[in-house]
C-alpha cells in the first residue's frame, strides 16, 4: 500500500543507477565489464536520471496539495486556487530626490528614465518622473531602485551622486521621509503559508489573524502586522500596526490598509485604525571569528542578521516563561554561526535579551567585523 511518505520520498540518481545495474547484473549482463561510453551503460545512466527526475516531480506534485508541505510554484498555485491568495512579488524602493542647478546651469529638459543617481556605496536609482529644470533652479523627481528588494531602502541624505553627467546639476534626497515606497523581497514560502492559514480568520467577524491577513493583502508595502483589539481608543476600537521588511510601514502603505478596512470589509460596529508599527532600534555589535579560507564577508554577516530581524514578528517572539524578553540575543549569534567558516561570535551588543512592546518592530543598526584565524 502506497503511503504519503512513499510519495514524498525522492529517489536520487546514484542509488537508482546502482539498483538498476544490480538488476541487470542479475540478468547476467556483464555490468562490471562495461567501460565508460558503453551503450548499455549510457542507457542505464539515462534511465536512472529520468526516474530520479520523475520521482522529484511526483514529490512536488504531492506536496503541492498540502498547506505546510507545498513549496515554490506549487505553493503559489495552492494559495491561488484554494485560498484566493496571491504571492506578493518583490517591489522596488522609490525615493524623492531633488535636482539643483548651479546659477548658470539650465534649462534642462529631463524625460523619464534619462538620469541615474546613486548612494556612496553604489545603490542606483533611475528617475521615473521628469520635467524641466530651470536655470539655477531646483526640481523634485521620483526615483526607482535599480533592483527590487529592501536593499535600496535608503535613508535621507544618502542619494548624493548623479551618475548621469548633467553639467552644473547636483542631486540629493534631503527628506524628511524621502523614501516614499519601501522595497520588499518576494513573499517567502513561510509567510505565504501563514497568510493562507490566516484566511480562516477573515470569515464572518474577522479575528486578529484575519485583520493581519487583510493588512498584508492591502499593500505590497506591508509584510507584517499586529492587532490591538483591547479597545485602545475606547469601546469598539481596534488598532492594526503595520511594518515592512525593514521596519515601520511607510505612510502610503498604511493609508492603503486603512482604505481597505474602510471599504466595508470589517463590521461597522467597530472602528479600525491602521498605524505604522513603532520602530525599536537595536544596536548589533559583533566580532565574527572565522577560518581564513572560508570566512564570510562583513556584508554576508550583515545580511544574516538583517534576515533574522526581517523574519521577527512585530513585538518579537512571545515566550511567556521568558517575559518580558521578546528578542533573544542568542538568535543573533545563531544567525552568524550558521555562516560557512564561522568558528565563534563575540556579540558585544545587545548585551542582553531585548524587551519589546507588542506594537514595536525591531530594526538593527550594525557594527560587525570579521577576524580570520
Amino acid at each position: 500500500m502506497t503511503t504519503l511518505s512513499d510519495l514524498l520520498s525522492e529517489q536520487r540518481k546514484e542509488p537508482v543507477l546502482q539498483a538498476l545495474l544490480s538488476l541487470m547484473g542479475a540478468l547476467e549482463l556483464p555490468v562490471t565489464a562495461w567501460q565508460e561510453g558503453n551503450p548499455l551503460r549510457l542507457v542505464a545512466d539515462a534511465v536512472s536520471e529520468i526516474y530520479a527526475d520523475s520521482s522529484e516531480a511526483v514529490s512536488g506534485i504531492v506536496r503541492g496539495g498540502f498547506l505546510g508541505l507545498a513549496e515554490g510554484a506549487w505553493l503559489t498555485l495552492l494559495a491561488r486556487h484554494n485560498y484566493e491568495v496571491e504571492r506578493k512579488p518583490a517591489t522596488y524602493a522609490r525615493v524623492t530626490a531633488i535636482l539643483t542647478a548651479a546659477p548658470a546651469s539650465g534649462p534642462h529638459t529631463i524625460g523619464q528614465g534619462d538620469l541615474w543617481a546613486s548612494t556612496a556605496d553604489g545603490r542606483r536609482f533611475v528617475n521615473v518622473t521628469g520635467g524641466t529644470l530651470g536655470v539655477g533652479g531646483t526640481m523634485a523627481l521620483e526615483w526607482q531602485a535599480e533592483t527590487a528588494g529592501p536593499g535600496h531602502n535608503v535613508a535621507d541624505h544618502t542619494v548624493t551622486t548623479l551618475v548621469t553627467q548633467l553639467a552644473g546639476v547636483a542631486v540629493a534626497n534631503p527628506g524628511p521621509d524621502s523614501l516614499t515606497e519601501a522595497g520588499v523581497d518576494a513573499e517567502s514560502d513561510a509567510r505565504l503559508t501563514e497568510r493562507c492559514r490566516q484566511q480562516w480568520g477573515t470569515l464572518g467577524i474577522p479575528t486578529g489573524a484575519g485583520l493581519v491577513a487583510w493588512a498584508i493583502e492591502a499593500s505590497l508595502g506591508v509584510t507584517r502586522a499586529w492587532v490591538d483589539a483591547q479597545n485602545p481608543d475606547g469601546p469598539g476600537t481596534v488598532r492594526v500596526y503595520c511594518a515592512n521588511d525593514d521596519g515601520a510601514a511607510l505612510a502610503g502603505a498604511v493609508a492603503a490598509v486603512q482604505a481597505f478596512y474602510d471599504a466595508g470589509r470589517t463590521p461597522v460596529s467597530a472602528v479600525y485604525t491602521a498605524l505604522p508599527a513603532v520602530e525599536r532600534v537595536v544596536p548589533v555589535v559583533a566580532v565574527v571569528y572565522a577560518h581564513s579560507a572560508t570566512a564570510p564577508t562583513v556584508l554576508a554577516c550583515a545580511t544574516a542578521v538583517e534576515t533574522y530581524f526581517r523574519a521577527l514578528p512585530i513585538g518579537g517572539d512571545v515566550i511567556p516563561a521568558l517575559a518580558p524578553a521578546r528578542l533573544f540575543r542568542d538568535q543573533i549569534e545563531l544567525a552568524l554561526l550558521a555562516l560557512p567558516g564561522v568558528i565563534t561570535v563575540n556579540l558585544v551588543a545587545p548585551a542582553a535579551d531585548v524587551a519589546l512592546l507588542d506594537h514595536e518592530v525591531a530594526t538593527p543598526t550594525l557594527s560587525i567585523s570579521v577576524v580570520t584565524v
